[in-house]
């Protein structure tokens, strides 16, 4: 009977308030990345921040936020590389940054899953980002279509993604 009494009281417990979830996997995939082909780039840089979520009892819990910059045949497409210094402000409330990835643990850590900013298209894209082990240090970037398709008044839907949708980038 003691037993379950003390069962009750450690496991019946809800979250505390104000409660930090770190995401220590994420370091890894902290700082910044690059893809060259031709003319062609890709640069992605990410920094760890943590963010408030009022919903789960006023919780921190750790982020990527990232922003790109795209590069097609050498002519500028995207670029938010101006907000790399500014990430480390981020909240809901503003807009600073293009990528957004919760950090969840799920219990497999080489990958982080979120969205990207397609400025060009006016949607947000799925974004994978896998950790490759090995020498040099690299990740894979799959981008995909989000579930529903969403026109507003005069914003039509434009149909693809503008960035590469399957890459290797390398650590700079």
């Amino acid at each position: 009977m003691l037993f379950c009494f003390f069962a009750a009281q450690t496991f019946g417990q809800r979250n505390q308030e104000n409660t930090y979830y770190p995401s220590n996997y994420l370091n890894k995939f902290v700082g910044e990345w690059k893809w060259v082909s031709g003319a062609d780039t890709v640069i992605l840089i990410f920094k760890k921040v943590a963010v408030k979520i009022p919903a789960i009892n006023n919780s921190y819990w750790e982020e990527l936020i990232g922003c790109h910059k795209y590069v097609n045949n050498g002519i500028l497409i995207e670029s938010s590389i101006n907000d790399s210094d500014s990430l480390q402000y981020y909240n809901y409330e503003n807009d600073i940054g293009t990528i957004s990835m919760l950090g969840m643990d799920y219990g497999d850590t080489t990958y982080v899953e979120g969205t990207i900013t397609d400025s060009l298209k006016h949607k947000f894209n799925k974004i994978k980002l896998t950790y490759l082990f090995g020498n040099p240090i690299q990740i894979r970037m799959q981008l995909s279509l989000k579930g529903a398709k969403v026109s507003l008044p005069g914003k039509p839907y434009i149909p693809g993604i503008t960035l590469p949708t399957d890459i290797i980038l390398t650590k700079e």
